[in-house]
């Protein structure tokens, strides 16, 4: 969160928000960074390279798109 420069899990959501088409959610442990679109997370274990991270989040962001452009077919 330090990175994002958000001090909340709700900011961090919105700071993500921000990068992509769905909204995301956040849940922080003292271990863990869980975080997701929708009904689809990641859990992320400290510590994490940030580019690690937005490829996660792409491809969790992607995967969901797939899913959802395939269910308005």
């Amino acid at each position: 969160m330090a990175h994002a420069h958000v001090d909340t899990p709700d900011d961090l959501a919105d700071w993500i928000s921000e990068e992509y088409e769905h909204d995301a959610w956040v849940r922080v442990d003292d271990h863990h960074l869980e975080i997701g679109f929708r009904n689809r997370s990641v859990t992320i274990v400290y510590p994490v390279r940030e580019d690690d991270l937005w490829e996660s989040l792409d491809d969790l962001h992607d995967e969901l798109s797939e899913e959802l452009a395939a269910e308005r077919e």
